[in-house]
């Protein structure tokens, strides 16, 4: 009788513990070190966005301070063009990029860590352009 016991016991624990530390769905797959574009059609036209990205691809993934390169730069630009705010865009993660990923993420109700991440991500609304460079919009991916 112990050992049936003993063996629903572990089994539980090692049920709960999955549970506790399995990832929510809107984790991050790494930090960002790339872009990658992103493309719409509205109106016949064709539309691209540059978005940060991981290595290999995947655009759930995060910044923070510290962070630097053309992907920060992609943010920063969003930042600055769709969401009005007067930052530098020098490719440097540092405090006023933070502090604008951080205002943002308060204006729409996030968690206001100044960390890009995917929840940061889908409420961003990018700047697009039609592929002959003859309009510009801002959406969300």
């Amino acid at each position: 009788m112990k050992r049936p016991l003993a063996a629903l016991a572990m089994t539980a624990v090692s049920i709960l513990g999955m549970m506790t530390v399995a990832p929510s769905a809107n984790a991050a797959d790494g930090t960002c070190t790339s872009t990658t574009n992103v493309w719409r059609s509205y109106n016949k036209n064709n539309y691209v966005s540059t978005v940060p990205t991981t290595g290999s691809g995947s655009t759930s993934c995060i910044m923070q301070q510290g962070a630097s390169g053309y992907h920060v730069f992609v943010l920063q630009y969003t930042l600055h063009f769709c969401h009005g705010y007067n930052i530098r865009m020098d490719h440097q993660y540092g405090p006023e990029t933070a502090a604008a990923v951080r205002s943002f993420q308060a204006s729409k109700g996030l968690a206001a860590d100044g960390i890009y991440g995917p929840n940061t991500r889908n409420a961003l609304s990018w700047r697009f352009y039609v592929t002959d460079g003859s309009s510009l919009a801002c959406w969300r991916l």
